[in-house]
């Protein structure tokens, strides 16, 4: 990174740290400014962890618990990393709630196979894939998903990820090599789709 771009980082933070501050104080347009700035890639990472027709109201209810929990917040730790702890913890309750509906709904009824044929055309072929990657990331466990959520796909760094997740660094690095090496056996087998039991 050269300077200019550390340079704006720099600014960036600063200027983060100063709506935290104003939002602490009371003012609503400051946080108003941050969710504004944060939201997408909280929505982005709750459509990642859960189906993501929930993603906008898990990420509209994590920005309510921020607010209520601000005073809270330490201004040494950074915010987006705290944003993320919420949205995560969110997400849990939300993958819990739903393998105890999932249990009581499938007691008793066998699950049916379906495997659908190859879709013609690139753009399908391409959807297709975009499928398969989700199906696979689905089946990854709940601390496996979310790194490569914060890491993988929001590009974030391991420390900020670990911060978020609250785990030290090497738990992190070490989850996101066994999820990539989950990921990529999945996605490398013949079978496009497989039951689960």
């Amino acid at each position: 990174m050269g300077p200019q771009a550390r340079l704006l980082l720099m600014m960036e933070r600063e200027r983060v740290r100063l709506q935290v501050e104003q939002a602490r104080d009371g003012d609503q347009r400051a946080f108003a400014a941050l969710v504004l700035a944060f939201r997408p890639r909280i929505e982005r990472f709750c459509a990642r962890m859960v189906a993501a027709s929930q993603a906008a109201d898990l990420a509209q209810d994590v920005f309510l618990r921020a607010f209520a929990k601000l005073a809270d917040f330490s201004p040494q730790s950074c915010f987006l990393a705290w944003l993320y702890a919420i949205a995560r913890n969110r997400c849990l309750d939300v993958l819990r709630r739903a393998k105890r509906r999932e249990k009581v709904l499938l007691a008793g009824e066998e699950q049916q196979l379906v495997c659908p044929g190859p879709a013609p055309g690139k753009a399908l072929e391409r959807d297709g894939l975009k499928r398969r990657v989700r199906a696979a990331l689905d089946t990854l466990a709940p601390e496996l998903r979310e790194i490569v959520a914060l890491h993988h796909l929001e590009g974030m760094p391991f420390r900020a990820a670990a911060e978020a997740l609250g785990v030290p660094v090497g738990t992190a690095k070490t989850r996101a090599r066994r999820a990539m090496q989950k990921l990529s056996h999945l996605l490398r087998e013949d079978a496009p789709c497989s039951a689960k039991p």
